[in-house]
């Protein structure tokens, strides 16, 4: 069960006189059946893929587990934590493997088991469903910019135009990150084009720098980064307070008078300034080995297989004349005597 409910999951469960508080315990209800039914696959006899699918299912709902509590990295003030949803994919497949297995070795009535658990775990996991449809869901379709239009009609001619968006944090301190082009947008994003550590560490150098006055060769980084903009956001509700007003009116102050660049006005996105290119040419950062060795391997790897998988897929002659076969096979529904085509007619040979 995720950490936070959607609104739309505990609006059902209250409508239906279940409170909040409940909720945790009304999931796990609707869960309960496919898990015994799992778990009950290990009674079966031969059982070796009954153990195989529970065996997959407890080291996915271990590892979810684990992964909760490691935080490998940080969003400005805020820890991260290992995603956890791969695991949890792991863990309903483990658990539709057992269950599966255990519908299977029933004789017969399994129609009403079958329906039973698919409307339960379907009730579980559809408000989830729901959620974005009906705009419950903490992702929200957008436009295909998240920057100001300023910089948005300037990426239509320079595609790799680079943008430092800075963001006031709660405990003073600022995020900065660099976007390309009109701006991020979740369906651009890429585990093997992330940005490296040492990019972060020089954007970070350059934020820093950028916030408070300093002897700062900043024209020199902006050339190297490509960037051209800077935009000064404002803090989030839940960051809001003293110390996320301080630092964004420091870092207001300190762009104002950086020479480097030139205020162009305030937009709904934040504050934005332009970098001041004395020689007219354009600040432009060429991509420098965006996937590199281990992104085409991965990707080969992929390729491969998803290759393997469609050649056994494919029917071979020696399947299709199996499954046109009819013939029983001696020896496994015969009597012995049958099989072997030998009787005892009750007398002894002399």
């Amino acid at each position: 069960m995720p950490s936070a409910l959607t609104d739309g999951w505990i609006e059902l469960l209250a409508g239906i006189g279940i409170t909040e508080a409940a909720a945790p315990l009304a999931t796990a209800v609707l869960v309960l059946p496919l898990i015994v039914s799992a778990l009950a696959s290990l009674l079966l006899p031969n059982n070796l893929s009954a153990l195989g699918g529970v065996g997959v299912a407890a080291a996915g709902l271990l590892t979810a587990s684990l992964a909760q509590g490691i935080q490998v990295s940080t969003a400005g003030s805020e820890p991260v934590a290992v995603w956890s949803g791969s695991p949890l994919s792991l863990y309903w497949l483990g658990l539709v493997i057992g269950f599966s297995l255990s519908l299977g070795a029933l004789p017969s009535f399994r129609l009403v088991p079958a329906i039973v658990v698919s409307v339960a775990a379907a009730l579980a996991v559809g408000p989830f469903a729901l959620a974005f449809p009906q705009g419950q869901s903490s992702i929200a379709s957008t436009t295909d910019r998240s920057l100001p239009a300023y910089v948005a009609a300037e990426a239509r001619n320079d595609p790799r135009v680079g943008t430092i968006v800075l963001v006031p944090q709660a405990d003073g301190g600022i995020l900065a990150r660099l976007e390309r082009g009109a701006g991020a947008t979740l369906d651009q994003q890429s585990t093997l084009a992330a940005t490296g550590a040492e990019s972060t560490d020089e954007i970070d150098e350059l934020a820093g720098n950028l916030v408070s006055r300093s002897g700062y060769d900043v024209g020199t980084a902006l050339d190297e980064l490509g960037v051209r903009f800077v935009v000064l956001t404002e803090a989030s509700s839940e960051d809001a307070g003293d110390a996320a007003s301080a630092v964004r009116a420091r870092a207001a102050v300190s762009l104002d008078g950086n020479a480097a660049f030139s205020a162009v006005g305030d937009t709904r996105y934040g504050l934005l300034w332009s970098a001041v290119d004395p020689e007219g040419g354009r600040a432009e950062a060429a991509p420098q080995d965006v996937v590199g060795p281990f992104g085409i391997a991965y990707t080969a790897g992929l390729l491969l297989i998803l290759l393997v998988a469609v050649l056994l897929a494919v029917p071979t002659g020696l399947s299709l004349e199996r499954a046109r076969s009819g013939a029983p096979v001696a020896g496994i529904d015969d009597e012995p005597g049958e099989a072997t085509g030998q009787f005892d007619d009750g007398t002894d040979d002399v």
